[in-house]
């Protein structure tokens, strides 16, 4: 689930949320780090980092949303922006170990329009920068 595709569609908000804390907390053990990143789970939580960036983005420029602006982005009644957190919390953990980091900064933007600055192919860190600027003070914390 962790390792879909950006471009396919998410069954389930609440599955992913779930699935994202569960790693968030597996990643807080050092000796998990080799193994989530060998599995794919590290490259999993980014694409999908992407991924949820992406739908909110989507989200809060549509028509509906211009009338009714709303602060967070609520889908299947999960809010986006807390898997946004997880994943953030998750991969900052996960960057503690040198291998893992080391991985993180060769990861490439894919192919998903989410700023203007960030082209697919460039540096996948850069989402990172673009967290600090979300509208969503939540994010901009666990961007840092």
């Amino acid at each position: 689930l962790v390792c879909q595709h950006p471009q396919n569609p998410v069954v389930s908000w609440m599955l992913v949320k779930a699935m994202v804390g569960l790693l968030r907390n597996l990643s807080v053990n050092l000796d998990s780090h080799f193994g989530m990143r060998e599995c794919g789970l590290v490259t999993g939580l980014f694409l999908l980092l992407y991924a949820t960036q992406y739908e909110i983005i989507k989200r809060s420029v549509s028509p509906t949303s211009a009338s009714h602006p709303t602060f967070s982005t609520v889908v299947q009644s999960v809010r986006l922006e807390e898997i946004v957190e997880g994943i953030c919390g998750a991969l900052h953990m996960l960057a503690k170990d040198h291998a893992t980091r080391s991985y993180l900064a060769l990861l490439k933007a894919p192919a998903m329009n989410i700023a203007p600055n960030i082209q697919p192919g460039s540096s996948g860190l850069a989402i990172f920068v673009e967290l600090l600027h979300s509208p969503h003070e939540s994010i901009q914390r666990a961007a840092a």
